[in-house]
This record gives C-alpha cells, sequence and structure tokens, in this order.
C-alpha cells in the first residue's frame, strides 16, 4: 500500500470494471501511522501478525493477530501504534458495493447492500478468532484473498461469489450490535468538514480559529474535540497531510525540497525537514533517493 492516504480518499481501488484491489502492508515498515481518513469503498481486512490499534468510528480498537477487520463505506477509520505494541502485518481487500450491484435495486441489494451504502452498520466492526462465527469468514476472506492474487480463468466470478458469501455468513451469524450508532452523526460530519477544509487549503496558511469556527465552537473547545476523536492535535494532522502531498511530487520530480515544501504549506525549510524525518525516518533528499533507486530495480 502507498506510504500515505489522504483525508478523503479519491483514490480508485481497482478499475471501473474491476473496483477491487488487495494491500499487503505492516506498521511501522510500510507506514508508520495512517491518518484518519474515508471512502466510499467497504474495507476487509485481516491482522496477520503483531497488534495495533484501530480508530473506526471514533472509537478505538486494539487488534491482534487473526483479527478481522470491517470497515463500511465513508466511516472515519485510521491506524496507529504505541511502542508497547509489537509491529503489525495485515491484508486487506477494498472494493466498491458496485461491484455486488447494489446500485441495482431488488430484495437482496435493498435488504442487505443498501444499508452499508447509507451507513447504516449493524454488524461490528471487528471479528475476533473468540468469536463462534469467526471461522468461516476468516476462511472465506483468505479464499477472496488466493483467488485475486492467483487470477486463474474466471477468476472475477469466482471474486463476486466469495464477497456475495462473506456477506451471507456475516448476516446469518453475527449479533446485530450496532457499532455504528446515530448518536455519532453530527461528530462525524464536523470531522469530515474540517478534514475536508485542511485538504482544500493545506498550501495556505489555516488558524485554530478557521477550523474552530467551522463547527462552531471555541478555540479551546475546537482543539479538545479534534484531539480527543482524532487521536492527534490538529496542528500533527495539518502536517501529516502537508507531509504526505509532498511525497509524490520528491519522487516524481526534480524539483528542488525547498520549492515542494513552500508549495505545500511550509513556510520554514527546517521545519519540514524535522517533520519529515520524524514521520518517514529519513530526510526528504534520502526518500527521493530511495524512490529513484527502486524505479531502477524495476
Amino acid at each position: 500500500m502507498d506510504n500515505y492516504l489522504y483525508l478523503h480518499e479519491c483514490t480508485s481501488h481497482g478499475t471501473y470494471f474491476m473496483p477491487f484491489a488487495f494491500y499487503h502492508c505492516s506498521i511501522p515498515e510500510t507506514f508508520t501511522i495512517l491518518a484518519t481518513h474515508w471512502h466510499e469503498e467497504m474495507e476487509i481486512a485481516m491482522i496477520r501478525e503483531g497488534t495495533c490499534t484501530y480508530n473506526i468510528d471514533l472509537n478505538a480498537y486494539e487488534v491482534h493477530k487473526g483479527d478481522l477487520i470491517l470497515i463500511p463505506p465513508q466511516v472515519l477509520h485510521g491506524v496507529s501504534q504505541t511502542e508497547q505494541q509489537s509491529p503489525m502485518v495485515s491484508d486487506s481487500i477494498v472494493f466498491s458495493l458496485h461491484m455486488l450491484g447494489f446500485q441495482y435495486p431488488d430484495y437482496c441489494t435493498t435488504k442487505y447492500l443498501q444499508p452499508l451504502a447509507l451507513q447504516k452498520w449493524t454488524h461490528p466492526f471487528i471479528i475476533s478468532p473468540t468469536d463462534n462465527h469467526y471461522q468461516a469468514l476468516a476462511d472465506t476472506f483468505s479464499d477472496i484473498q488466493n483467488c485475486y492474487l492467483h487470477q486463474e480463468q474466471a477468476y472475477e466470478l469466482n471474486l463476486k461469489s466469495g464477497l456475495f458469501h462473506f456477506f451471507y455468513l456475516l448476516f446469518r451469524d453475527s449479533a446485530a450490535s450496532c457499532d455504528f450508532t446515530p448518536d455519532n452523526t453530527e461528530i462525524t460530519e464536523k470531522i469530515k468538514i474540517v478534514l475536508l477544509y485542511m485538504q482544500e487549503h493545506y498550501q495556505n496558511h489555516i488558524s485554530v480559529s478557521e477550523l474552530a469556527g467551522l463547527c462552531h465552537f471555541s478555540e479551546y473547545h475546537f482543539m479538545r474535540f479534534f484531539k480527543k476523536h482524532v487521536n492527534m492535535t490538529c496542528v500533527e494532522y495539518l502536517n501529516y497531510y502537508r507531509l504526505t502531498r509532498t511525497l509524490g511530487e520528491l519522487a516524481g520530480s526534480e524539483m528542488p525540497v525547498t520549492d515542494i515544501a513552500f508549495g505545500n504549506g511550509f513556510n520554514n525549510i527546517s521545519y519540514f525537514n524535522r517533520q519529515f524525518r520524524k514521520h518517514f525516518g529519513m530526510t526528504p533528499k534520502e526518500y527521493r533517493a530511495l524512490q529513484k533507486n527502486s524505479a531502477s530495480i524495476l
């Protein structure tokens, strides 16, 4: 998976005709933190090794080896790890519900798939090996993963069949313990408004008062609100987003590092270099050289 993901993830997963993608990633090797974001697709992940904290719909869940993570479309989520947690390795599938025909209303899509797109999630976000219905879901996830990776003749039909079977098992066996509650809706919308504002204005100076005004909060209330629900300060988040925007330019252009930093909202090159090293464990120049070496090997 890419080292970075944007707040409202606009990246297409898969293709128009096959909107499905598989990702193998790890913390801290692939990325040190996956900041809070959301996307239009459904995501299912399995923790293969280690532990980390998934923040889903404004709630924190410590996940462990074997856990399945179910993230419905448009739900805020992110990943972080403490020094006490062991390095995490996960496999994820990300797919559009359009792949299963949810846009065509019939009894099945209306009853089972459309509620997912409308954020009416009635299942746990985390399914652990100790849950009674876990093994069948885990086996089906692995079947879907292997089907996609090997891509044998007519694998597309098998892939869709596997996804349908996964949802069948989920709705058949999963207790309806609604993690996605209406109480979070207003908070979620406020967070999304702030994150989108950052995404659209990151190249300019953004003050705490601007962000607080979007939520109609005082600066003090807003800073506490943001830290509580996003698990980092608004300044930390804005720095992280600006840094992620520099990665593509560092890897894909010959622009001077200073120009890239200034063009992405940083007004002090020393501060930019310190933040870059803090998040990615190397300087911008070292990152650029690493990407060039990787490209030359390929």
